[in-house]
């Protein structure tokens, strides 16, 4: 459930994580074999282009395609942030999705401009964006932490058995539905 709090919908967004969230990703919950089966098979599906402008990091003087970047959406009055899946991203996209980031290593610049040419944006109305993002992300970054629901992993065609077996099923702070034949017996 997307609540008032979502920004317009854009070709290009950002998605500032909550700061109360910062360090919760698929890359640092699950086994590093398991996470570089999803990324490949994300990069593998976009054809190692980049889904949103259609470039990729080799274009832009980087050493590799493309990047893996994690779709959430956030239940702000439950505080679910609830993964929707995986996208394949060049690097510049990526900055923008992570603009607070971005702008604290000082790269901003660009990935500002490139916001708004993919967007079809002028400097203002993309300023007026980005404080949007910053504001939402200001009320999420406050209060209890994020619950992180992964259910959309379990059907997951790049995963293994064992990968689905090992995913992080008893971390506080994590929701996922244990489909063990055991654990359901157990309930």
């Amino acid at each position: 459930m997307v609540t008032s709090l979502s920004p317009p919908s854009l070709v290009l967004d950002i998605e500032l994580i909550p700061s109360n969230s910062w360090g919760n990703n698929l890359r640092s919950l699950l086994r590093g074999c398991t996470w570089d089966r999803l990324r490949k098979h994300t990069y593998q599906l976009a054809n190692s282009k980049c889904e949103v402008c259609l470039s990729d990091g080799l274009q832009q003087g980087r050493k590799h395609a493309v990047e893996c970047h994690e779709i959430w959406e956030y239940d702000d009055i439950n505080r679910i942030q609830l993964l929707k899946g995986l996208v394949a991203l060049c690097p510049i996209c990526h900055q923008c999705k992570h603009l607070g980031r971005t702008l604290g290593t000082g790269a901003g610049a660009r990935a500002v401009q490139h916001l708004a040419t993919v967007n079809n944006m002028t400097l203002d109305e993309t300023e007026s964006y980005i404080n949007l993002a910053f504001y939402i992300h200001n009320l999420r970054s406050h209060g209890d932490a994020w619950v992180l629901d992964l259910n959309w992993l379990l059907n997951h065609d790049a995963l293994t058995e064992q990968d689905v077996r090992d995913l992080p099923y008893n971390i506080e702070g994590v929701y996922l539905v244990d489909p063990s034949p055991t654990n359901q017996q157990e309930r």
